[in-house]
């Protein structure tokens, strides 16, 4: 069975560039959070943490929790959408991938522009724009 694209399928690439977008806004996040961070700020801050955290077990069972929000917006999110995606297309038709297409379309470009926004602020703060 030879596979026919469909003009969702063409709204994919969209949705595969604002991912892409969402990627690189995180990573110059990151990239300027290490940058522009001490390792005497990160160790006072690490500190004060450890502190509370040992005061309260609920707090730290968060605390790990918390270490898939990466593996959740990096790994998870993308994959389930594209195969929630392939779900949609095959089982209820173009119209349904359609619409499922616009809005991962919306819900990524507008992951980027969030976070883009603080990016942009930083940059400017910071004199590079």
């Amino acid at each position: 069975m030879k596979f026919k694209p469909i003009l969702p399928d063409y709204i994919n690439y969209i949705m595969i560039s604002a991912i892409v977008l969402m990627f690189a806004c995180h990573g110059i996040t990151h990239f300027l959070i290490a940058k522009h961070t001490s390792v005497a700020e990160t160790l006072e801050k690490a500190e004060k943490v450890i502190d509370y955290v040992e005061q309260n077990p609920l707090t730290a069972w968060s605390f790990k929790l918390s270490k898939w929000n990466y593996v959740l917006t990096e790994v998870l999110i993308p994959g389930v959408m594209f195969g929630m995606y392939y779900l949609f297309r095959k089982k209820y038709g173009a119209e349904a991938a359609m619409a499922f297409s616009i809005t991962a379309v919306v819900v990524f470009l507008g992951n980027f522009i969030n976070d883009g926004a603080y990016l942009l602020a930083y940059l400017v703060k910071a004199g590079v724009l």
